[in-house]
């Protein structure tokens, strides 16, 4: 496998300008397509992987590797250990050199500590991969590439706004878009575009109220927090709440929802009025409790209620 580089110590061409200057404008990291440097488990060699024939880009070089790379791992003897499988820049040699390489991690899915001092030595994350003691294939594989062009940049894990942390970036994530932009005290900080979205009652004893209430929705605000709009009511009869008990009502996607069971306001009625509590879970459940055992039918409204959330992890 040989990895011819542009963007070293030497001269760039027609032919290589055209294909280098509108990528490397762009953005600071990125793949040229998703089949490129695309990761599997190599069918023989325990923990190891390869990596496609591709074309990629860092820091102002541009690589293009010619045939499938092998990254071979360290041993595990107990637990799991996330590793992070990168393109290692290194301008120290004359004209300089890329290989493919792993960044050995820990036991948290999280992206390690990287080597980043361009001009010198720096990596590019590509795609992070989860290693269980006992086992000679990875039991996760996490993309952690990044993809540009003239609407911005895509990537395919959340995971990746780590390393893509530059302050005016944008990044598309799935359906969501996000900016690293200052936060109210000057700290740049990762916050979602506005998105609306109904809310998920699936699987519990509630539906939309109807009639003349909204339906129940959830919306993420730039801020980072999420509000909830609409009302909910019973979908099947309910004899009594128990004040000791709590009770699913809906439901928001994990990546919105808080690290930590988090407490939020809620308004209910009945034929009389019952103090209530909301709680949303790191999986994204949202559930209530009443502060005495009621009897009959009751309904939610679930207006003006915020719940901060757990940023993008």
């Amino acid at each position: 496998m040989t990895i011819t580089s542009i963007g070293y110590d030497g001269s760039v061409d027609e032919l290589q300008s055209a294909r280098f200057f509108p990528r490397i404008g762009g953005a600071d990291y990125g793949v040229l397509d998703p089949s490129h440097w695309k990761l599997s488990p190599h069918p023989s060699t325990a923990r190891a992987v390869n990596l496609s024939a591709g074309i990629g880009y860092g820091d102002s070089v541009m690589d293009s590797s010619d045939s499938v790379a092998t990254v071979q791992c360290d041993p595990i003897t107990s637990g799991t250990r996330w590793d992070m499988i990168v393109a290692r820049r290194n301008w120290q040699p004359l004209a300089g050199v890329t290989t493919f390489t792993k960044v050995t991690g820990g036991a948290s899915k999280a992206l390690p500590v990287r080597e980043h001092n361009p001009g010198v030595l720096a990596e590019q994350p590509l795609w992070l991969v989860q290693w269980t003691a006992g086992q000679t294939q990875p039991t996760a594989i996490v993309d952690l590439r990044c993809f540009a062009g003239p609407g911005g940049i895509y990537a395919n894990d959340f995971l990746s706004l780590g390393y893509l942390d530059v302050p005016g970036s944008r990044v598309q994530v799935g359906s969501r878009a996000w900016r690293y932009t200052p936060d109210p005290t000057g700290s740049p900080a990762w916050a979602v575009d506005s998105v609306t979205s109904a809310l998920s009652m699936t699987g519990t004893p509630y539906k939309n109220y109807g009639g003349a209430y909204a339906a129940p929705s959830w919306t993420v605000h730039p801020s980072g927090l999420i509000s909830l709009a609409g009302s909910v009511g019973h979908n099947v009869a309910v004899v009594k709440h128990d004040y000791q008990k709590e009770y699913q009502f809906g439901a928001i996607p994990a990546w919105a929802a808080p690290p930590a069971k988090t407490p939020f306001p809620v308004g209910m009625s009945a034929p009389h009025m019952v103090q209530a509590i909301g709680y949303a879970y790191p999986d994204g459940k949202l559930t209530y409790s009443v502060a005495t055992t009621a009897a009959a039918e009751l309904w939610m409204s679930l207006n003006a209620c915020w719940i901060a959330r757990g940023g993008i992890s």
